[in-house]
């Protein structure tokens, strides 16, 4: 299984702005972007170019792509929308960033969902901000849920009849109620919860203690997650083909799992710590 795959590496020497990347995403023309520690890189299967003066601060964290695949970028001080037109690259500034909380900023993002074309969640070190048009609103969390992560805080992800929630890093669930316009405290998963992925019908909670699933209901909600690979450090899960799954770790391996029959392997591959994928 593992013959099925070619690995190159990439690092410094060969364009990459550091070798502490925390995000990648392939756009409509083929370009992968990547967020890392010293801004911003595109690349074109042959050459990185990094765009420094893109952000206002040059520690970029994650990538989100909206239904009509225009993509987001969140930075430590930044949320900005990214342009590419091949010969030249446009990034439009949607909202900063501040050190400290205030009413028309945004906090330390570290996650993002897009859950409307006008909706964007973004998660916070101890809140979620919603915004919404012009709009910008706070949804402020205990002590309890502040994250100790520099990278992690909230995920969020929606169920079968569209239902909001958001899960704080140490497992709390929280619904949203749309009527009276907060979160309510629903359930609790796992704690240390690096990335929750919605696929198909089924919810995919990445811990350091492994990959849980979860099953959404037809009639919202969802069932009591099961760990399902007992998998230390994961991070992150991408889907590939012909049912296959990549989950990424914070160790030196990575893997592949097949949850059709419940098995999975280590890639022959020395890869540290994998943030995204």
């Amino acid at each position: 299984k593992a013959q099925e795959y070619q690995f190159i590496r990439y690092r410094v020497a060969d364009g990459l702005p550091t070798d502490v990347v925390k995000g990648v995403i392939q756009d409509s023309l083929g370009f992968l972007w990547i967020a890392s520690d010293e801004g911003i890189a595109r690349f074109d299967g042959t050459r990185f170019v990094t765009y420094k003066g893109a952000l206002h601060s040059q520690y970029a964290k994650a990538f989100a792509r909206d239904k009509n695949g225009n993509i987001f970028l969140i930075g430590d001080l930044d949320l900005i929308k990214i342009d590419n037109r091949v010969d030249t690259v446009v990034f439009h500034n949607i909202r900063l960033g501040t050190r400290n909380p205030t009413d028309s900023t945004l906090w330390y993002p570290k996650s993002i969902y897009l859950r409307h074309e006008n909706e964007c969640w973004i998660g916070e070190p101890q809140s979620v901000t919603l915004l919404k048009g012009n709009s910008i609103q706070r949804f402020p969390f205990g002590k309890e849920d502040l994250t100790p992560q520099f990278l992690r805080s909230f995920s969020f992800f929606e169920d079968a009849r569209q239902t909001l929630y958001c899960v704080s890093y140490f497992g709390r669930v929280y619904k949203f109620n749309t009527v009276e316009n907060k979160f309510e405290l629903f359930a609790h998963f796992p704690i240390d919860v690096n990335k929750i992925e919605r696929i198909d019908d089924s919810l995919w909670i990445i811990t350091e203690d492994g990959v849980y699933q979860s099953a959404l209901n037809k009639e919202g909600g969802f069932t009591s997650p099961e760990r399902k690979y007992a998998i230390p450090g994961a991070s992150c899960i991408q889907p590939l083909a012909r049912g296959r799954y990549f989950v990424g770790t914070t160790s030196d391996k990575q893997y592949i799992i097949y949850p059709q029959d419940g098995t999975m392997f280590s890639l022959p591959y020395t890869i540290k710590d994998v943030s995204s994928a």
